[in-house]
Order: structure tokens, then sequence, then C-alpha cells
């Protein structure tokens, strides 16, 4: 079994929106080896989500701090109970 990729720097990005309308996320213009991005209804969701991704990927999350995040569950959405609501957070980790 291949041991996994230590990580040595770390990005956290949060963005709340729409899937429709997320700019997404990418690693051009920075220094940053790879890119995972996680979605969730609360931060600390979507970083679990996205820390996930990065240890599928073949890395030693544990290095990554994702605390700061609260785990109690907040949605900013105002939409309507009958409107088809799409709105998430979106957590991009990228890593070296």
């Amino acid at each position: 079994m291949t041991p996994a990729m230590e990580i040595t720097e770390y990005d956290i990005e949060i963005c709340w929106d729409s899937s429709q309308y997320w700019h997404g996320a990418g690693l051009t213009y920075t220094d940053f080896d790879d890119i995972a991005t996680g979605i969730g209804q609360s931060k600390h969701e979507a970083a679990e989500d996205a820390c996930e991704q990065l240890a599928c990927q073949g890395y030693d999350t544990s290095t990554i701090d994702i605390s700061a995040y609260s785990k109690k569950y907040v949605f900013l959405c105002e939409c309507a109970e009958d409107d088809d609501c799409d709105h998430h957070y979106f957590v991009t980790i990228r890593v070296k």
C-alpha cells in the first residue's frame, strides 16, 4: 500500500452560492499542485467533503485544520419553501 502524500501547504476558499451560478475553482496562477472542492449545507460539512475528496486522491489530510468552521448548521438561504433552492457552501482546498 502506498503511503499517503504529505500536504506541506494549503489554501481554503469558501463560497456560498447556487450550484447554477458557482464560479468554480482552479489552480491557474497559483503555486499549488492539486485541488478539491466540497459542497454542503454548512461550511464544516463542505470542508469535510473537500478533505474527503483529497483523501480519495491519496493525500494525508490530517494537517488541514477545519476546526474554525463551526459544526453548527447555519442555513443562509431565504428562498420560499416551495422554491427549488439550490444554494450551498462550496469549500475549495488547494494543496502543495
